[in-house]
């Protein structure tokens, strides 16, 4: 795909007053139901992937 085709399906569900809702899996499977429920995007938390409990 284009550089402007993916700039313009990221511009298309941003519209003034209908806020974009973009849910944040955990794992691959919630990622997986998340998307199957209809979900447009699906955001990511790099400190959640580089989270090390045994560096604390």
């Amino acid at each position: 795909m284009r550089r402007n085709e993916l700039t313009e399906r990221f511009h298309v569900p941003h519209v003034p007053g209908q806020p974009v809702v973009m849910p944040n899996p955990w794992d691959l499977g919630s990622a997986k139901v998340m998307a199957r429920l209809g979900a447009k995007a699906l955001a990511t938390t790099s400190a959640g992937h580089g989270f090390q409990p045994d560096a604390l």
